[in-house]
């Protein structure tokens, strides 16, 4: 706890001072189990400082910002131009901050006299190279220049644990971002987050904590946890049915916005051949022994749009055959754990919201119709809605499913209901959409099923 009742035993000798701390029947470290809380909530944390209070740290930090803050022309005249022709505060913003990211690499300097405080602004400009606190000053000083206001934030990450819950220390950070306010609205930005624009995170971002440095005080915050529909994978797909197994797909995906900039990041600095290799494995994955047809990759030059996909491909054994029926099975989308352990030691701690939307259309070969089908259904627990839909049109069925994952806690008396759904979602997966000729569902047909 922040102010403990713990008292070390103090020992002197040869001008040297040892503290030893005790603790007896301390927790154990905790089963490594899926979907774990922050281990500052299960296990707990020991902390020292010297430091009387978060103030302090917050005035000596204010002060080697100031210091390292060099007003220099070059720095003045590269914020104007950058911003020039720009009218709105986001939009200069944003060209400050895309320059710094597109011209400035990232250079960790946990060594010698800046391992804590930054560097002169003018010499980050010319070196053009910084770690975050580095990068953040110069984001800070150029946008005050442009007439948009910000302040110095220390960054840490949830799983990290909340500062407050420990003694003031600024090792208990992890970096240094902004909290920038442009046209009337408040925002946190990290100057290095290259393709998230004003209010958008990777999911590792979610409940961050934050101490805001302004000029006069500072306090404690948290970044927001993002939208299921920030984290949205999206598909559809028409299936084009043959009678011996085979298929043919027509498939659009959109990516989540995270692994669009992070595959947009790879595909820049990527040679033909690396994407052709992406291709190969791509078709490899999918076709199942086919190939590909026709593939397009859509938004790599658009910096904040989500990646989109548009795919054709052909898979010669799609779907098993069992005399005259065509067996057809959706994925599992849910990546829920299945949760076989017979006990939980600790609560189960889902910290992000994320949703993925399927929808399929198969399209039935001549001279077959649906025998049967599984019975549209939804599920929902605290960390997961499901919705699957089946519906029947001519010659078709559509498959809607939506998986919503919700940021949640559960706790540990609760696990055994956790795992009565994960089984059920399970066996609701295991069914099959049957299409047949004219004859009847054979014993073959019904065995292989039921296998």
């Amino acid at each position: 706890n922040y102010k403990n009742d713990y008292q070390p035993l103090i020992e002197k000798s040869g001008g040297k001072t040892t503290y030893t701390f005790s603790f007896e029947n301390t927790n154990a470290i905790p089963e490594d189990e899926d979907l774990m809380p922050p281990l500052q909530d299960v296990l707990g944390a020991i902390y020292m400082s010297s430091i009387k209070d978060w103030k302090d740290i917050a005035d000596w930090y204010r002060e080697l910002d100031n210091k390292s803050i060099v007003d220099a022309s070059e720095i003045t005249l590269k914020a104007i131009a950058l911003v020039k022709g720009k009218d709105s505060q986001k939009d200069k913003a944003r060209a400050i901050l895309e320059y710094l990211q597109d011209e400035f690499r990232y250079v960790p300097l946990n060594f010698g006299d800046n391992t804590i405080a930054p560097h002169g602004t003018n010499e980050i400009l010319k070196s053009k190279y910084g770690d975050s606190k580095d990068i953040s000053l110069l984001a800070k000083q150029m946008l005050r220049i442009v007439g948009i206001d910000s302040n110095i934030c220390l960054f840490s990450g949830e799983f990290a644990g909340n500062p407050q819950v420990g003694l003031p220390s600024p090792s208990v950070f992890s970096s240094v971002i902004l909290q920038v306010t442009v046209d009337g609205q408040s925002y946190y930005v990290d100057p290095q987050l290259k393709g998230f624009d004003f209010g958008h995170y990777p999911s590792s971002y979610d409940n961050a904590y934050v101490m805001v440095i302004d000029d006069n005080s500072y306090k404690f915050d948290h970044l927001p946890v993002s939208d299921k529909e920030e984290h949205a994978l999206v598909s559809q797909a028409d299936v084009m049915l043959s009678a011996d197994g085979a298929a043919e797909y027509k498939v659009h995906v959109k990516l989540p916005l995270e692994t669009s900039q992070n595959f947009r990041t790879s595909w820049k600095v990527s040679n033909e051949e690396d994407k052709n290799k992406f291709f190969a494995n791509l078709e490899q994955s999918f076709s199942k022994g086919g190939k590909m047809v026709t593939r397009e990759v859509i938004g790599v030059d658009d910096r904040y749009a989500p990646i989109e996909f548009d795919l054709k491909y052909q898979a010669p054994k799609a779907y098993p055959i069992v005399n005259d029926m065509i067996l057809i099975k959706e994925e599992d989308q849910s990546d829920m754990p299945e949760f076989v352990g017979a006990t939980r030691k600790n609560p189960i701690f889902v910290p992000n919201n994320s949703l993925i939307r399927n929808t399929n259309t198969y399209y039935l070969p001549e001279g077959y119709k649906i025998n049967s089908a599984p019975a549209s259904y939804s599920l929902s627990i605290d960390s997961l809605d499901v919705a699957v839909n089946y519906s029947q049109k001519d010659n078709t069925i559509k498959v809607d499913s939506s998986y919503i994952t919700k940021r949640c806690s559960i706790p540990i008396e609760r696990y055994n209901q956790v795992k009565d759904f994960r089984k059920e979602l399970s066996k609701k997966n295991d069914q099959y959409i049957v299409l047949k000729t004219a004859s009847d569902l054979s014993n073959d047909a019904k065995k292989f099923m039921n296998n």
